[in-house]
């Protein structure tokens, strides 16, 4: 295997025991909270805009508005997090907890490899690294063609394969500049001196 192998397992194991220290509950709450973070101060930040009175100036306030209910609806659900946590270690369910974070840590890790090899999929499909694959790294690896083909199934079920020229309008495979379609500038010609006819002066 290849150091592109050994990367790709590694951010899978590296979520894997972060789960398992942390418990599922604490993961999926915590994913919970930042979501619930998010859609509370992008659905409530003009609301609680009207009741800042310390300035006059809206940006100011629709800024602070959004920091204090990301901040504030994060501190709120980490505070349940803690408290079911402790419950769990008292109820003796926290063995269960850490195996079922096991569980979601390697379905997170699969996950964020999946989109990393769906991102490389289609710079694959548009022209670009194409030198990457002449490397001997990468004729070599063994995970690495696994997770681009299933990227690439993925990308296919959802019909995403083309997802560029559907954004970019008049976008297409077709003209992407590649370094290697860059015509090589020509050398200038270089001129003898003594080929050049020199003009003689009329005798007067």
């Amino acid at each position: 295997m290849q150091w592109i192998d050994y990367a790709i397992i590694g951010i899978v194991v590296i979520s894997m025991l972060i789960s398992l220290i942390r418990g599922f509950i604490k993961e999926i709450l915590s994913l919970v909270a930042w979501g619930a973070a998010f859609f509370v101060a992008t659905n409530f930040y003009d609301t609680f805009a009207s009741l800042i009175t310390f300035t006059d100036d809206t940006a100011v306030r629709y800024a602070v508005s959004l920091f204090v209910l990301f901040i504030g609806t994060l501190m709120i659900i980490g505070f349940v997090n803690y408290v079911i946590t402790m419950v769990l270690k008292k109820t003796g369910l926290s063995g269960t907890d850490r195996m079922l974070g096991t569980v979601f840590g390697a379905v997170r890790g699969v996950l964020i490899v999946l989109i990393a090899a769906c991102g490389l999929q289609l710079a694959f499909n548009y022209g670009y690294f194409s030198r990457m694959k002449s490397e001997q790294w990468y004729k070599d690896a063994v995970v690495l063609p696994e997770v681009l083909h299933v990227a690439d199934s993925t990308l296919k079920s959802f019909g995403l394969e083309n997802i560029g020229k559907s954004m970019v309008p008049g976008f297409s495979s077709e003209n992407v500049l590649k370094v290697e379609d860059v015509p090589a500038e020509a050398p200038a010609e270089k001129t003898d001196a003594q080929d050049v006819p020199v003009e003689e002066e009329p005798v007067k």
